[in-house]
């Protein structure tokens, strides 16, 4: 059977206690440190340690080691470990421009419900208005694919299947909060070369813009659950809360701080169109889910899809960022053309365009595949690392997840 999860936090307390006589109780100042240090986890995946799959994480953890293994020098090493990127100007010039040239986009279009059948798709609008299409593609956030329509959420029309709802159920939506704060350049208090700021406090991390270009700019970075509970707090009171620590911590034998020029607090989980940061994998979640979200829904009597999916949350590979996001809606356009060509094909029965390996190659009639019985997701034979020629009709198959 499948083996039970635990939160992050409890599998921790669990290993404490089994190596510890007394647990927690008897721990010693570095090992109360080491519980202390599961804050860095909330920040990586804006959940709380309590939420957190510890399945998945470790899970993510084993390939990466598997993945280090074979890095035989720093600069592999460094190929392996693909760091992160700050993006400085916004994605709208080197991404979004890009992206959106030539096609349609409007701007203010507020979707209600989305029907699909035989026949195509209608989308309709919060104004009344309804468009038309053969196909559509849902790059919904997961956190407003989690809402009902009473809370704001998008009604599709027949319901989607009961995979994709249960990985919409399954999988977190996290929130990490960013208080943007400007002073005057000569009134920058804190270290001024260092990109990366830390303090005791552990609801906050900060960015030194001003160390990157950005002069007198500095991010706080709110993990949770600090990060939800501010929503609710005027920008005054968090002002409250953070200047008092900036000016212990980067300035504390200045007599009077200064007051910031400017200020911008983010409110992921309030706003109705992100409800939410991005995704993380909650206690319960499988390693199909993610797969399972991003499977092209809505089949019609021809058994090909109508919705197709995109976004980071449907991301297997690079959840979390916007690379993830965009490789899923390129793949998602790849699906739905190979629908659109199997649609035109009078004997495709045995080619199911829908159908999706958890590598997230499309389907290639030229490439055996075998579905799983245990959570009805198809793999190659050299992705599921078996001969589906081997297994005898009927005979059941389990991938590795199951």
């Amino acid at each position: 059977g499948r083996q039970e999860d635990l939160s992050v936090e409890a599998a921790f307390r669990v290993a404490i206690a089994r190596t510890l006589k007394g647990g927690m109780r008897s721990a010693t100042p570095l090992l109360r440190g080491l519980m202390n240090s599961l804050k860095v986890l909330e920040w990586a995946y804006v959940a709380e340690a309590s939420q957190l799959s510890t399945r998945t994480l470790k899970k993510v953890a084993l390939e990466e080691a598997a993945a280090s293994s074979f890095a035989g020098s720093d600069e592999e090493m460094a190929a392996v470990a693909e760091s992160d990127g700050l993006v400085f100007d916004g994605y709208t010039p080197f991404l979004i421009d890009h992206l959106a040239q030539g096609a349609a986009v409007r701007l203010g279009a507020v979707v209600s419900r989305v029907e699909h059948g035989d026949s195509g798709a209608m989308v309709h609008l919060s104004d009344g208005s309804v468009h038309e299409a053969d196909y559509v593609i849902v790059t919904l956030p997961l956190g407003v694919l989690k809402c009902t329509p009473m809370e704001g959420g998008v009604m599709f029309a027949p319901p989607l299947s009961d995979a994709k709802l249960q990985a919409i159920d399954k999988l977190g939506m996290g929130t990490e909060n960013k208080v943007l704060l400007r002073w005057e350049v000569a009134d920058v208090f804190w270290p001024k070369d260092e990109p990366y700021l830390q303090c005791t406090d552990q609801r906050f991390r900060f960015l030194n813009c001003h160390a990157l270009g950005k002069a007198g700019v500095l991010v706080v970075m709110v993990a949770p659950p600090y990060s939800i509970a501010m929503e609710a707090l005027s920008d005054e009171r968090i002002l409250d809360e953070l200047l008092p620590l900036l000016h212990a911590t980067f300035a504390p034998h200045t007599p009077l701080l200064p007051s910031p020029v400017e200020v911008r607090v983010t409110r992921w989980t309030a706003d109705p169109y992100a409800r939410g940061s991005y995704s993380y994998e909650a206690v319960g979640c499988q390693f199909h889910h993610r797969s399972a979200l991003r499977a092209p829904d809505g089949i019609d009597k021809q058994g090909l899809p109508r919705l197709f999916f995109a976004g980071e949350a449907c991301s297997t590979e690079a959840a979390q960022c916007v690379h993830g996001a965009v490789a899923t809606g390129e793949e998602a356009a790849a699906e739905l053309l190979n629908a659109i060509t199997l649609r035109a094909t009078p004997q495709h029965a045995h080619q199911p365009a829908y159908i999706v390996c958890s590598c997230r190659s499309v389907f290639d009639a030229s490439r055996s595949m075998i579905l799983c019985d245990g959570c009805s997701n198809w793999f190659h034979d050299e992705c599921a690392g078996v001969d589906a020629s081997l297994f005898a009709e009927g005979e059941p198959f389990l991938c590795m997840s199951c």
